[in-house]
């Protein structure tokens, strides 16, 4: 129940169009990994569902990652100087 509960949550927060739907969003991925990855520790075992469910866990994260900018590649125009102390 408590990943189940995450990824409501995040849909519940994305329905009601929140700010903190990413947050949430990005939460609820991290829960589902790390879920997944300590079954198969306590368990001892993996099989094609962990790698399903856990895929799922890390494609919502990278795709928060997507939406949050973070893959982009920086910009040529916008070079740090650290004489001035700031972008050129």
């Amino acid at each position: 129940m408590p990943v189940g509960g995450f990824q409501w949550a995040a849909l519940w927060l994305q329905a009601r169009g929140s700010r903190w739907s990413v947050l949430a969003h990005a939460a609820a991925g991290l829960v589902m990994t790390c879920w997944i990855g300590a079954e198969c520790l306590v368990i001892d075992s993996f099989g094609w569902p962990h790698a399903l469910w856990g895929g799922l866990g890390v494609t919502q994260l990278l795709l928060v990652c997507v939406l949050l900018g973070v893959l982009r590649a920086p910009s040529r125009g916008r070079e740090f100087s650290s004489r001035e102390g700031g972008p050129r």
